[in-house]
Parts: C-alpha cells; structure tokens; sequence
C-alpha cells in the first residue's frame, strides 16, 4: 500500500476518533452509540423484535441483548410483550429514549457545525464531492 493510502487512513481514522470522543465527553446521558442507533430504529419503525435489531447493527444476539438491557434498564427502552405468545417480546423507545434522541442529534449538529465551520464554501463542496465519491465505491 502506498504512503499516501497509509497516511489518508490513519487521518480518517484519526478525525472520526477525535470527533466521538469530543461527542462522547459532551453528551449528558451514558449510552453507547449502537444504543442510540437502536433508539432510533425503534422510533421510525416502531417496536422492533432483538433480533431484528442484531441484524440491523450487524452484532450477535447476545450483544444485542446487552444493549437492550441497558436501554431497558435506563429507561429508554422498554420491553412488551406480544398477547397471543409471550416468548416474542419486542423493544420499544420511550419518552426518555425520544429526548435522548433529541439531545442526541442537537450535539450532533453542534459539534459538526463547529468542526466542518473550519472549512471555505469552496472546500465543503470539494469534501463532499470526495466523501459521496468514496461512500459510491463502497455502495453507500
């Protein structure tokens, strides 16, 4: 692999790193990242089985019960339980998981705002004309 492919990657990488933990260090609530994920698939779709959500995460069941025990158990999820087969339980978010959500997003645009507001005009086009060049390449 060449230097520049070396050096691009460990920049990526380095910036994504950098902006998590600036996200991470501002954000109130103690909930992973996959768990807001999870939040908000379950309020666009509504109450969704576990299993579903490991496969929308791409982790194994057991650490989609992980998150869906720690969402429970924080109060942004809750468990409910089908009528006619008790074995079937799906997660659905609650008020608490909608303003986490909500708080969520709003540091989400702060943080992006100030970083990307480092950038010319000129240079969020070419970013983006880049970033939607590479995401093509890998099917995004």
């Amino acid at each position: 692999m060449n230097q520049k492919n070396i050096e691009l990657i460990y920049t990526i990488n380095h910036y994504t790193t950098a902006l998590m933990k600036i996200w991470s260090d501002e954000f109130p609530h103690r909930i992973s990242i996959s768990a807001l994920l999870v939040l908000g698939e379950l309020r666009d779709k509504g109450p969704q089985k576990q299993s579903d959500m490991a496969h929308f995460l791409n982790v194994t069941p057991g650490a989609m019960t992980n998150i869906a025990t720690i969402i429970v158990r924080e109060n942004y999820a809750e468990r409910i339980y089908d009528k006619n087969d008790r074995r079937i339980t799906r997660l659905a978010i609650t008020a608490a998981g909608e303003i986490a959500l909500k708080e969520a997003s709003e540091l989400d645009t702060r943080v992006n705002t100030d970083v990307l507001g480092e950038l010319t005009e000129a240079e969020k086009v070419q970013f983006l004309e880049l970033v939607n060049k590479l995401n093509r390449k890998i099917h995004l």
